[in-house]
């Protein structure tokens, strides 16, 4: 049986990131799922405060055209990196989709520079 248990950060608020899209940013709320030995961490970008676009971006993976693909891939990059800072994770090894890896390189390697 797998339960989504909604993540909190360390200050036990629930987790809930903020990724920037163009002129906008998309808030993304963090769930823990255990599949065996493994733990997973899923964004939801189903929360009232966003659009109702933006609400749609985590609802179905490679659905649409190249830019909600891109976006996609922005929220799964970049607000993977966030959401482990913001639970207070710094993990030996991350896995994701060939796309979001290569913003999650960046966005990983500016925060590891920054507490340097």
């Amino acid at each position: 049986m797998r339960r989504w248990i909604r993540r909190w950060t360390p200050e036990g608020k629930p987790c809930v990131i903020a990724v920037p899209l163009g002129s906008r940013s998309v808030l993304a709320s963090v769930w823990r799922v255990r599949l065996g030995r493994v733990t997973l961490y899923l964004l939801d970008t189903d929360l009232e405060e966003n659009t109702p676009w933006d609400r749609e971006l985590s609802a179905r993976l490679y659905g649409g055209d190249r830019e909600i693909r891109i976006q996609q891939e922005i929220i799964l990059g970049i607000g993977g990196v966030r959401a482990l800072k913001a639970m207070g994770l710094s993990p030996g090894c991350v896995a994701s989709e060939r796309g979001a890896c290569r913003l999650r390189r960046p966005a990983a390697h500016s925060r590891l520079y920054r507490t340097r």
